[in-house]
């Protein structure tokens, strides 16, 4: 099945409750199109959304593999995470492609992005991170996609309760975290495990914003 840009787009919205990824940041634009232009070679070559999304899943149980490495081995983590979000996007894209949209599928990839996200939480425990603030992560993390679980249960469209603590926000954290530990590990783990707990405190702080105005958007849209 061939589409053009502006199908693709269309098709996308439907399954993704109305979202336009032409109104999206530059960075998820890019990973959204390489995920159209691959995703339409893919489909040609009959390849189906769920190898995809197997692959997402086992780049992203890498990570944590990969990160207790130490010393440059965490930039190796940030480049499987990335990678595990390319081959994310090329899933969600020939879905689209291949018009096999469904609840089922997207209750599947949302499993699989929760599975990840507790993949980079492992990998940022083994960096040094205190299990206390690993778990705070987890909980907000799982307070926010719970809420936003209930408002779609109550007809809210997922782009109308987006907030600062948002997948987004989670993924360029982690990857930061895993670069700069990198950066720092020549010159001693206790900094590496420092810089990395710094950020997770910027999580914590984000996602705890994310929770207040996303209850606050419920409450707005719902009362």
């Amino acid at each position: 099945m061939s589409l053009t840009w502006d199908e693709f787009v269309s098709g996308w919205a439907r399954s993704h409750d109305g979202y336009d990824m032409r109104q999206a940041p530059a960075a998820t634009r890019a990973v959204l199109h390489f995920g159209y232009k691959t995703g339409g070679v893919l489909a040609r070559l009959g390849v189906r959304p769920a190898s995809l999304m197997i692959i997402s899943a086992m780049l992203s149980l890498a990570v944590p593999l990969l990160a207790m490495q130490g010393g440059p081995w965490p930039a190796l983590a940030a480049i499987a995470l990335i990678a595990s979000l390319f081959a994310d996007a090329v899933s969600g894209s020939l879905t689209v492609f291949k018009g096999a949209m469904s609840r089922l599928g997207a209750f599947y990839q949302s499993i699989v992005e929760r599975l990840a996200e507790v993949a980079w939480l492992a990998a940022l425990s083994t960096l040094g991170v205190r299990p206390g603030l690993i778990f705070a992560c987890a909980a907000l993390v799982w307070a926010q996609e719970y809420i936003r679980a209930r408002a779609g249960g109550a007809s809210m469209r997922a782009i109308a309760t987006a907030t600062v603590g948002d997948r987004p926000s989670r993924i360029w954290l982690t990857i930061a975290a895993f670069l700069l530990a990198a950066i720092a590990a020549p010159v001693g783990a206790d900094l590496a495990a420092g810089i990395v707990t710094l950020i997770v405190l910027i999580w914590i702080a984000l996602a705890l914003v994310g929770v207040f105005q996303l209850l606050a958007i419920v409450k707005k849209v719902l009362a």
